[in-house]
């Protein structure tokens, strides 16, 4: 019989083992090449995506150092104040420092009153031209300025700058990272805030800065008082529209020296002359200038809550928590705030003074309706 040979060749060729790890050999290093090419691809689209990503916020931190090298290499004038007189409660008048000028623009300390729960600032800025404000039902124009105020140990008393100007709060980024503080708004110390012009004369705006705080200042041996951002804020009505033109790029620091005799003064610690179920007195401090209290009112965080959008949600406060005296003269809360202990934090313009009247704590509030003496 003759020889197949078709199909001897053809078993040859498939159980030639050399031939065929060859061929599965050149297969798997062609995929090897495929699958490390399909990697570099896919890692390019990787790259190409988290640039896309991230370059915002690269670029955005490149800014920021710039920003804050300029900030760091700027000119401050610094001016040291002495205090000349006290009166006997310790507040401090009469700072009768000069001008500190700085391209055509002025500013002066006039007072500083200081105690442990208040501060109060009253300063002049003076133009080169006229400050001119127009000031319509639909338009309103006013000098305007930011501050700072923190002491020797780093402690913020205050920050304000113009919020509608700078949206990021930059000139708050860049006085915490100078005194390498956290950026955490609790660290600010007051509770509550208050500035603006009180007047203007020609060329020159009289202001106030006014703070106070129900936690206590630090008895601080140095304050540092910032003068920023100084302009006109213009506020139209219809359509709501905000503008700020700058008058000076120019910073002022004051630095003020405490004298001992600003914590000579001894504050109050009052209590309940009875115990009221549903209310707890944690702190309640008399000062020259205030009286805080720390408490916690079963319901009155949840009753703010439910009134805080009420048009007259400030009047409905008044008629829950107030304090009379025996003159019947009434004391309404200033402020009225909570925190995370779910305590209410109160602030009430009394001073120590008003104590010889004695004073009277009104509650009501649910099933709370009771009067109780604070005393000694």
């Amino acid at each position: 019989m003759q020889e197949n040979n078709i199909l001897k060749e053809f078993l040859k060729d498939t159980y030639n083992e050399q031939k065929n790890y060859n061929s599965i050999l050149s297969k798997t290093k062609g995929g090897v090449y495929m699958k490390k090419k399909i990697l570099n691809i896919a890692a390019v689209i990787v790259i190409i995506i988290g640039i896309g990503i991230f370059a915002p916020k690269i670029y955005a931190k490149i800014l920021w150092n710039i920003d804050y090298k300029k900030y760091q290499e700027r000119e401050i004038s610094r001016e040291k104040i002495a205090i000349n007189e006290s009166t006997t409660n310790g507040y401090a008048e009469n700072l009768n420092m000069d001008y500190s000028y700085k391209d055509d623009v002025g500013i002066k300390l006039n007072s500083f009153m200081l105690s442990s729960d208040y501060l109060k600032i009253n300063l002049d800025i003076q133009l080169k031209d006229n400050i001119s404000t127009e000031n319509t039902p639909e338009f309103y124009k006013t000098l305007s300025y930011g501050f700072a105020i923190y002491d020797e140990n780093n402690n913020i008393y205050a920050i304000s700058e113009n919020s509608f100007q700078n949206k990021d709060l930059t000139y708050w980024k860049k006085l915490y990272k100078e005194l390498n503080i956290n950026e955490n708004l609790n660290n600010v110390l007051n509770d509550d805030e208050s500035h603006g012009v009180k007047n203007i004369k020609e060329k020159v705006a009289n202001a106030d800065i006014e703070l106070s705080t129900i936690k206590g200042f630090p008895k601080s041996k140095k304050l540092f008082i910032r003068i920023f951002e100084i302009g006109y804020s213009s506020f139209k009505r219809n359509p709501p529209s905000y503008e700020f033109q700058e008058v000076s790029k120019n910073e002022w620091q004051f630095e003020i020296e405490i004298q001992e005799r600003f914590y000579q003064n001894s504050d109050i610690e009052l209590k309940l002359s009875k115990d009221i179920k549903g209310v707890t007195l944690n702190k309640a401090t008399l000062t020259d200038t205030g009286l805080s209290m720390i408490a916690k009112i079963d319901g009155l965080n949840e009753y703010i809550s439910k009134i805080r959008t009420e048009p007259n949600a400030g009047e409905l406060l008044e008629d829950i928590i107030y304090i009379t005296d025996k003159n019947n003269n009434l004391f309404i809360a200033l402020d009225i705030g909570g925190n995370s202990q779910d305590e209410q934090k109160m602030k009430f313009g009394i001073g120590k003074a008003q104590l010889k009247n004695r004073l009277f704590l009104h509650i009501n509030l649910n099933d709370i309706h009771d009067v109780v003496e604070l005393v000694k």
